[in-house]
């Protein structure tokens, strides 16, 4: 989505990976987060979001489709892809207003081609983010 303009291109092939290899609704890294916020994947398929159409009339679902599944555990096979290592959920990452902006424009310069999620968290750090942890080396 465009509030997480530097998603870990590694994450979503790790997400969709897992949605091919298994036999569920959704595959997502936001049921239980353990990556920062701005680093969010969701891979379901069609069909997932026509059930969700015919489940639901509430504009609130319509606009934001996952969150009826979270709503709704009972009715939907959901599995979550966590961080095996430490738990980042409180990094923000995202670009929710004019500071993350701002930020985003410093770190951006920064970020060479093949980084991921721990080398935008660094920048973040350094340039003033949201963010409150130290980074391993």
């Amino acid at each position: 989505t465009g509030d997480c303009p530097f998603i870990d291109p590694k994450l979503i092939d790790e997400c969709v990976t897992e949605y091919l290899n298994s036999r569920v609704d959704i595959v997502t890294n936001v049921a239980r987060r353990t990556y920062p916020k701005g680093m969010d994947v969701e891979v379901l398929h069609y069909n997932t979001l026509k059930r969700i159409y015919h489940l639901t009339e509430e504009p609130m679902y319509l606009e934001h489709v996952t969150l009826f599944i979270y709503e709704n555990p009972a009715l939907f096979r959901i599995k979550n892809v966590s961080n095996k290592g430490r738990d980042y959920s409180f990094i923000n990452c995202s670009v929710d207003d004019i500071y993350d902006i701002d930020t985003a424009r410093k770190i951006l310069p920064t970020l060479k081609e093949g980084y991921g999620y721990l080398d935008v968290a660094r920048s973040y750090r350094e340039y003033g983010g949201r963010i409150d942890l130290q980074l391993p080396s």
